[in-house]
């Protein structure tokens, strides 16, 4: 199913949306202060001589601690990776809107539509796993918000 040309342009007005409101520069500053948190706190782990021996380790090889630290660290990881998808998420439903100020909604909708079927997506997904593992907005979702905007975009025109 390929996209028109109004469909295409209504979604460059969402990527737009990210580029305007600056999500990819704050994604990449995240990311990377959570790279500096990480390298820095593994750096305070890999000379802990106590960490090392409460695990019944006696040599202090980078391995073993990189080992032992993404173990202790992986439920930070966890609750980080949801934060981070919920932060992702909100982005996707400031571009949409984005898209629909542009006077785009409907041709958004149409697109995002098309992707979503041309790719499989589910539509329907159960809404606590898709809390921790998915980045986007299900389809539906973001055709409701869309839908919402819309409404009171004409509600304020008449």
């Amino acid at each position: 199913m390929e996209c028109s040309t109004e469909e295409i342009v209504a979604i460059l007005g969402h990527e737009l949306g990210h580029w305007q409101l600056n999500h990819t520069v704050k994604g990449f500053l995240v990311q990377n202060l959570l790279i500096l948190l990480g390298l820095k706190g593994f750096s305070m782990f890999l000379h802990d001589s106590d960490m090392y021996s409460s695990f019944g380790f006696t040599d202090h090889a980078v391995v073993i601690g990189l080992n032992l630290f993404s173990h202790i660290m992986s439920p930070l990881g966890s609750v980080l990776g949801f934060c981070l998808n919920a932060t992702t998420r909100k982005f996707e439903f400031e571009a949409d809107a984005f898209a629909v100020d542009l006077g785009k909604g409907s041709e958004l909708k149409a697109g995002l539509l098309k992707i979503s079927i041309s790719n499989l997506a589910s539509f329907d997904v159960d809404p606590l796993f898709h809390m921790f593992h998915h980045s986007h907005p299900t389809i539906l979702e973001r055709l409701r918000t869309m839908d919402a905007r819309m409404s009171a975009i004409d509600k304020r025109s008449n």
